[in-house]
């Protein structure tokens, strides 16, 4: 495949990439506040599933966009497989890293009624060296995020995809098609696996978890978002290819049915998807308990891909709902927000009591507890961690270049 010459940024995707980490906070302090629960099957959880049940799904499609765009405008990896990695690297570990600590010291001298125990010098290296959802196949009792961070599953993932996304852009440049197959294959390999093979992942387990548990242990996995990322890569060569053509008939017509089309099924893969989700039995693994679904959620990966492609090309009015100041600071501090809301939760709950009745007041009471520290520490983070390590990172990489 020839690389695509256009360069640029997609501003809208700012917002868009928000937003699918924001709204899983906000699904979180929907929990949290009482409105979804264990037993409780009610329109208003089906909708709050609806809308923002899998949206974690939707930020694995962009990263994939993100990643492969420039990969297909240079025709390669800008520096090879090394930079790539380093980039990576400096983009979610060192603030993942401070978060560990950060998630130390409030275990250590916050004092309240219940205290996690303070984790273990092992169990603080599987963290650092993004392994805990490798563990729980071994050890399903393990603790994510030390019990107090259980949203930290996400990074041992995202970092799975990162490894294995040099040789999926190089099968992609040449083959698109085969490389979407191929992670089309992974996603459903293991998901079958997972359903049909139960005796296997029990026995990694040493026979210790419920069928629930391995099912939601599996879907943790990077193999189960192969496909999400395959599918940001293809939606990526689409928007090349219609950026070097933007008058096409499937630009200005066959693209806006296809995403009236692709938000009809959205919405009815995520009734399926909200059922699922309500099986779980501690409440708080919905999402995964969703995701179980092989598919629907194939399926519903695919119209997100619908999304992000209309996001990017769509008309300005589109475009305008997720690039704007507000979007701007959403992308820079949902990373940190997303890595700080859930231990500041726990500790605001007990210090201060919160109500859990699942009311307004009560979501509104969360709300005001839980997001302006985590903003503020996301702040922090991204202004004295985040930042200055990418800018580091990128002169080094400059001069290594030159």
């Amino acid at each position: 495949m020839a690389p695509v010459q256009q360069t640029g940024r997609i501003g809208a995707f700012d917002g868009l990439r928000a937003y699918a980490l924001l709204a899983v906070v906000t699904m979180h302090i929907f929990g949290i506040a009482g409105v979804i629960a264990v037993g409780k099957d009610d329109a208003i959880s089906h909708l709050l599933w609806i809308v923002f049940g899998n949206t974690i799904d939707l930020f694995f499609v962009i990263s994939g966009f993100l990643l492969f765009l420039p990969v297909l405008r240079r025709g390669s990896l800008k520096g090879g497989t090394a930079h790539f990695y380093a980039r990576r690297l400096a983009r979610i570990q060192p603030e993942y890293w401070v978060c560990l600590i950060v998630l130390v010291l409030m275990i250590t001298f916050i004092p309240v009624d219940f205290t996690p125990p303070a984790p273990t010098v092992g169990e603080f290296l599987i963290h650092v060296f993004d392994l805990q959802t490798a563990v729980r196949l071994v050890d399903p009792d393990f603790y994510v995020g030390f019990w107090i961070d259980g949203a930290l599953w996400m990074i041992p993932v995202l970092v799975g995809l990162y490894l294995a996304f040099p040789f999926l852009a190089r099968l992609m440049l040449h083959r698109p098609w085969l490389a979407l197959l191929l992670a089309l294959v992974v996603t459903v390999g293991w998901k079958l696996a997972a359903h049909d093979l139960p005796g296997l992942f029990s026995w990694l387990a040493g026979g210790q978890a419920t069928r629930e548990q391995l099912l939601i242990i599996a879907v943790e996995q990077s193999p189960s978002f192969a496909w999400s990322f395959g599918v940001g890569m293809i939606v990526a060569i689409l928007y090349g290819r219609s950026e070097a053509n933007p008058e096409t008939v499937w630009r200005t017509r066959v693209l806006p049915s296809a995403f009236a089309v692709a938000t009809l099924v959205w919405i009815l893969i995520g009734i399926r998807f909200s059922h699922e989700a309500m099986l779980t039995t501690t409440g708080l693994d919905g999402s995964s308990m969703g995701r179980t679904l092989i598919v629907p959620n194939l399926v519903g990966t695919a119209c997100r891909g619908v999304l992000v492609l209309t996001v990017a090309l769509g008309p300005a009015w589109l475009s305008r709902m997720f690039d704007n100041g507000f979007a701007s600071v959403g992308a820079k501090l949902s990373y940190g927000i997303y890595l700080i809301h859930l231990p500041i939760a726990f500790y605001a709950g007990q210090i201060l009591h919160v109500p859990e009745k699942g009311g307004l007041g009560s979501v509104l009471a969360w709300i005001v507890v839980i997001v302006p520290p985590s903003a503020l520490y996301a702040w922090i983070s991204h202004r004295y961690i985040g930042r200055p390590t990418i800018e580091w990172v990128e002169k080094r990489l400059a001069r290594q270049a030159n």
